[in-house]
């Protein structure tokens, strides 16, 4: 599998929608680190078998896999214009975030530092 600050996995796969556009932090699940940002641009979805199993390369797979969707009702949050942080950026995940974490001002300069761009996220 490869990763989404590769800019080569251009899906993620989720369980639910989103309206969410823009710049988004990339995580490092289980580290509490931001290791890079990405542009949210769409959500695709719900998908049936054909369109997740066309979307091998979007999903970032390194090759077509039969699998079951993983979802019941299975969603591809469209990123682009990823790039990987010069260094891994420590934020505070509060108690019961699933998905979506508002980054305290300090977090967020640090991040924008780290990919070059102050208006990353």
């Amino acid at each position: 599998m490869r990763s989404i600050v590769s800019g080569i996995k251009t899906w993620e796969m989720r369980g639910r929608a989103t309206r969410i556009r823009g710049a988004i932090g990339i995580i490092a699940g289980g580290t509490g680190t931001i290791v890079g940002v990405a542009t949210l641009v769409d959500c695709l979805g719900p998908l049936d078998l054909r369109e997740y199993y066309g979307g091998w390369r979007q999903r970032g797979a390194d090759a077509p896999a039969y699998n079951p969707l993983p979802y019941a009702t299975t969603y591809a949050w469209v990123l682009a214009y990823a790039r990987r942080a010069s260094r891994v950026v420590p934020y505070h995940h509060p108690s019961g975030a699933v998905v979506w974490v508002s980054l305290s001002p300090d977090a967020a300069r640090a991040v924008a530092a780290a990919v070059g761009d102050p208006a990353s996220v």
